[in-house]
Parts: C-alpha cells; sequence; structure tokens
C-alpha cells in the first residue's frame, strides 16, 4: 500500500515531520470533531476504515507519535480547557461535555497531561488574565 503525504489536522508540522498514512489522518481528523462522543474507540474506527485494529494502531503511532487513545485523551483535554477558559460549568459537567463518562479519570488525565488540577487551571487562568 502506497502511502500518501497528508496534510493532517496540524497542517503547519515541519518538513521533517513523518508522513501521516491516509487512515491514521482520517482517524485523527475523525477525533477532532467526534471528541465529545464517549463511543470512540479503536475498534469501531478499524470497522469503518475496514481494517485490522493493530495494524491501524500501528500505523498510526507511526504518523502521530501516540496511540489512538492517547490522541483521543489529549483532544479532549485540549477541549475541556476552552470550557474551563470560557465558562463557569462545574468540572464534572465539562468532563462529559467533552466526552468523558467517568470524571475521575477526567481528573487524572488532566492531572497528568497539564500539570495540574482542572480547578487550579480555571484559578490561574483567570488571575493572569488579570
Amino acid at each position: 500500500e502506497t502511502e500518501i503525504p497528508v496534510s493532517g489536522p496540524e497542517p503547519d508540522k515541519p518538513i521533517s515531520a513523518p508522513r501521516i498514512h491516509p487512515a491514521a489522518w482520517q482517524v485523527a481528523d475523525c477525533i477532532e470533531t467526534e471528541y465529545a462522543s464517549p463511543e470512540l474507540c479503536v475498534r469501531g474506527f478499524a470497522e469503518a476504515l475496514e481494517m485490522n485494529p493493530t495494524y491501524l494502531c500501528r500505523i498510526f503511532r507511526a504518523s502521530y507519535q501516540m496511540s489512538i487513545n492517547d490522541y483521543i485523551n489529549r483532544t479532549r483535554i485540549h477541549h475541556s480547557l476552552e470550557y474551563l477558559e470560557e465558562t463557569d460549568m462545574p468540572v464534572e459537567d465539562i468532563a462529559r461535555a467533552v466526552g468523558f463518562e467517568n470524571t475521575k479519570y477526567f481528573f487524572v488525565l488532566f492531572k497528568n497531561i497539564m500539570g495540574t488540577t482542572p480547578r487550579h487551571y480555571r484559578i490561574s487562568f483567570r488571575t493572569g488574565m488579570q
């Protein structure tokens, strides 16, 4: 199968960036638009693309240097920042709005990725703006 260079969701990558496999790009594009769906999963992507899930995971990791699940989680956390910065929604509601059914898992991931809790992020963001 021939790999075709495509400009994925991040078109400003340097020329030395790895080539993005078309199927990996499709998965990333779907995650970017459907991140709020708790139904996103490797098996669903593989079935939609009529690919073996293991092979899809391999080409995705080669294209984006992270697993599909990591990409889903990082995308959801990224979108949660917008809610934290721009709304007064409770953090539990934000977690559900970005696709996390388990709010405790959201808190753990947020802290691992951002280095702080969602509440402290919101406070720091708002005090930094004044």
